[in-house]
């Protein structure tokens, strides 16, 4: 980046330098943005499967344990 605005600077045409500087920094902010919402989706699906299956199996064992009362 220092270089290009070296050479942007020497040949008097910062305005193409820092617009070069800007699309190159756009591309590599848009592609880990890629990747990071790719490693996230699965990420959030597993963290609410467990979430729902603890919901699930609490509401499970209160219903067990109401049963085996009545049977008592």
């Amino acid at each position: 980046m220092t270089d290009m605005l070296t050479i942007g600077e020497q040949t008097g045409d910062m305005p193409t330098s820092l617009l070069h500087i800007a699309t190159r920094y756009e591309r590599e902010l848009d592609r880990s943005v890629k990747i990071f919402t790719t490693a996230l989706e699965p990420i959030l699906i597993v963290v609410l499967a467990i979430l729902v299956g603890f919901v699930v199996m609490s509401i499970l064992m209160a219903v067990i344990s109401m049963s085996d009362g009545l049977s008592a």
